[in-house]
């Protein structure tokens, strides 16, 4: 099955001009900017700290893992019957 779809000239253009600043940016080492606009930046979770000098579980834990991690293994393995 075959659709043909007519061309759309301006959005070849824009994606022409995107692709040659992108490339001169490669090319220079120069931060791309596209529009004059700056990319939206990534949001960070806030920071929560704790004070875990009055507890000592936070250092049980990685005994209680490894004590557990070969039952764990032996139970995900796949069982031949």
């Amino acid at each position: 099955m075959e659709i043909k779809i007519h061309a759309d000239p301006l959005y070849q253009h824009l994606l022409l001009t995107a692709e040659k600043k992108f490339w001169r940016c490669v090319q220079t080492g120069e931060p791309s900017l596209l529009f004059n606009i700056e990319t939206p930046r990534q949001r960070l979770d806030a920071v929560n700290v704790v004070d875990m000098s009055t507890s000592n579980q936070w250092a049980q834990l990685p005994a209680t893992y490894l004590r557990a991690r070969e039952a764990h293994g032996e139970h995900e393995s796949p069982r031949l019957t």
